[in-house]
């Protein structure tokens, strides 16, 4: 082959080719996907109804202050595990499922209050749909993580799945924490099944992303 036809060859092969836009980095993503969807799902809540009562309060209480932190550390973890699952390599498989054992530390919490505080310490005045405001509102980040791991390449792909929905979910849950009264067997039971209940349709939705 003459050195003209293959570099006419090369040319044919190249012609096609144009610069392509990297992905943001995950610490980036995850920033600006839990920021946008705070912004816009605490919007939607507070046109439903404002936030619970007392709420002021609870904050001078270091209990209340202490399992809102490990509440926003899962949130967070659970998001940045789920775009860091993007990036092949990135991350073991093992350390993935950080952001899952926090939740399960954050539900035991739960477990443990609601059996440790006087009965006369909680309140029973509710929002009236909160387990649907979280269960509605969880499909907004989930759309997100569609076009994200559309587009994404990850070596844990049901793990990435698994970590998306829980992401797109304990966000609104998170959320109802400042909105709906403190009432720990209520939390666990209207704010966290809704969790449960969307995994089934988020899976569904995001194995499309194979297609």
């Amino acid at each position: 082959m003459s050195k003209n036809n293959f570099e006419f060859i090369i040319d044919e092969i190249v012609d096609d080719l144009g610069p392509v836009k990297s992905f943001w980095s995950p610490e980036k993503r995850t920033l600006l996907y839990l920021g946008g969807n705070f912004l816009i799902i605490t919007v939607i809540m507070l046109f439903i109804g404002p936030f619970r009562s007392a709420l002021v309060q609870e904050f001078s209480s270091l209990s209340y202050i202490l399992e809102t932190v490990l509440f926003f550390i899962t949130v967070f973890s659970l998001a940045y595990t789920s775009f860091l699952s993007l990036v092949p390599g990135a991350i073991k498989k093992k350390n993935l499922k950080i952001g899952i054992l926090l939740l399960m530390s954050l539900i035991a919490v739960f477990v443990f209050k609601n059996i440790t505080t006087p009965h006369d310490q909680i309140h029973n005045i509710h929002r009236k749909y909160c387990y649907l405001e979280v269960l509605l509102l969880s499909f907004l980040p989930l759309v997100q993580f569609y076009y994200c791991l559309k587009k994404g390449v990850f070596s844990y792909r049901w793990l990435s799945y698994g970590l998306a929905v829980l992401s797109a979910g304990i966000i609104p849950a998170f959320l109802m924490h400042f909105m709906c009264q403190k009432d720990y067997s209520h939390i666990m039971m209207y704010h966290f099944i809704p969790l449960v209940l969307m995994i089934f349709p988020g899976l569904f939705l995001l194995r499309k992303t194979e297609k």
